[in-house]
Order: structure tokens, then sequence, then C-alpha cells
């Protein structure tokens, strides 16, 4: 059975920053309420962990990795950061990552599409990419 507390986004954003070692990476809810950076990314579980196989311990979920940059004065997205904070570990993604903690083995790899949101908000300053990245567990 899967533990009711595994962690898959604090193993996804370690890989995350072993390529973007100069953004700042939240995970699981911890983002701060006020002094954000220019740039970060927040990685949360998308929905529930569902097990795969009962015997094996296989398990799925879905990883949403969401980027935000800061709006520029005139409230208009800024494109070319969102590029190059995308550009930092999309090759990441060009195929599946594993990688281990503990005794869990996780593997992750990009959605069938996906880029689930694309948009930016004038009252937070913050244009917003949400992608989904699926996890196989094995533990």
């Amino acid at each position: 059975m899967v533990s009711l507390n595994i962690d898959a986004s604090t193993p996804l954003k370690s890989l995350i920053q072993a390529t973007t070692t100069d953004t700042t990476i939240y995970v699981n809810g911890a983002l701060p309420s006020s002094n954000l950076p220019e740039e970060f990314i927040l990685i949360e579980p998308n929905g529930g962990i569902r097990t795969v196989a009962t015997k094996f311990g296989n398990a799925l979920c879905t990883i949403s990795v969401s980027l935000y940059v800061k709006l520029l004065t005139t409230g208009q997205t800024n494109t070319v950061k969102e590029d190059i904070l995308i550009g930092k570990f999309q090759s990441l993604f060009a195929d599946s990552i594993s990688t281990t903690s503990g005794d869990d083995k996780f593997l992750y790899e990009l959605g069938s599409n996906p880029v689930v949101y694309s948009g930016r908000s004038l009252v937070s300053g913050y244009s917003t990419k949400v992608i989904n990245v699926n996890c196989f567990i094995n533990y």
C-alpha cells in the first residue's frame, strides 16, 4: 500500500533545481505571502495518488509545476523571462527522468497535454504557466 504521507513534489524540486540553480522553487504550499522573487516555481500535487498495481508497489499521481514571472510595468506578460525560465529545465523533460528518495523511486514525465493553464493576473502582478507532470512511484 502506498504511504499516505509520500511526497512526490520534493524529489521533482531537486531534479529541477539541479538545472535552474538561480530560480527559487517552493513545494507543497510553502509559498510565502510577501516578498516574492521576480520569478519562481511552485510544485504541488494535482490530485490524489492512485494505485496502479496492488501487489507490486506502483502508484501514479500528477504534479503541477507552476511558473510565475513578474509582469512588466505595462501589465503585459514578460514572455522573454517566461521563455528563459521554461528553457532552463525543458530539456529535463525531453524523456522520462527518475530519482530515488529514501526507499521510494520516482519517475517523472510530461503529461500528454502538459500546459494546462497560461495567463496573467493584474492583482497578483504575475503571469502563470501551469504544467502537468505525471509521476510514477515505486515503493
